[in-house]
């Protein structure tokens, strides 16, 4: 399925955190004598000597952080108006997002899911407090099949056009949430569920700065 899809193509206050948009959860992190991350060796090598790349990916990190922000508003406006959505596993979730610092696209994703969730979009998997068998706490999710195209178009809405397949795809298995079968699961008809094998083959292990 990963080969195919290459084919085709390639939040302490919980609701208004804001924080440097920075690395990805890995299960073994390095880190300096002052407990920062720091870059694997020889991470963003293929990337050094390409000025291009370089700039599409500032512009990437850019977009993602711009994204965040908004999504941390329209999180804030829920959890002032909507006594439902304050749950307190959905505070506990944001308050890990803060505290590891992680990168803008992966919060992205975290409150759109507690949104879709709150909004009926979506029923989720047991939630978890162990990082190792879950993305922030989602083990896993089901797409309602009633309100499949609207799930759908959320995720879309959050790249900066629309995006072709894999890139949603890639997007999902950096977190480490995946279907067996994708036509199937963004139909609602089987699960996406937290695999730490994908996540860890997905993980980027560089920190990365703050966009500005």
């Amino acid at each position: 399925d990963r080969q195919t899809d290459r084919q085709t193509d390639r939040q302490t206050d919980p609701r208004m955190h804001t924080h440097t948009d920075a690395q990805t959860m890995s299960h073994a992190p390095v880190h300096d004598m002052q407990g920062h991350r720091v870059r694997a060796e020889g991470s963003g090598a293929h990337v050094r000597d390409r000025p291009e790349m370089q700039q599409k990916a500032r512009c990437g990190q850019a977009h993602w952080h711009e994204t965040a922000k908004m999504m941390r508003l329209a999180w804030q406006e829920r959890w002032d108006t909507d006594p439902v959505f304050r749950r307190r596993d959905f505070q506990e979730q944001i308050d890990v997002c803060s505290r590891l610092q992680i990168k803008s696209q992966h919060e992205c994703i975290l409150r759109v899911l507690q949104i879709s969730l709150s909004d009926g979009l979506l029923v989720a998997l047991p939630f978890s407090l162990s990082s190792s068998d879950s993305f922030l706490g989602w083990t896993g999710f089901q797409v309602s099949h009633d309100r499949a195209a609207e799930f759908r178009e959320r995720i879309h809405s959050l790249f900066p056009e629309t995006p072709q397949e894999n890139t949603v795809h890639t997007a999902f298995r950096r977190t480490g949430l995946v279907p067996d079968k994708w036509p199937a699961a963004w139909r609602g008809a089987t699960p996406f569920k937290f695999k730490a094998s994908v996540r860890q083959s997905y993980t980027d292990y560089t920190r990365i700065s703050d966009a500005k």
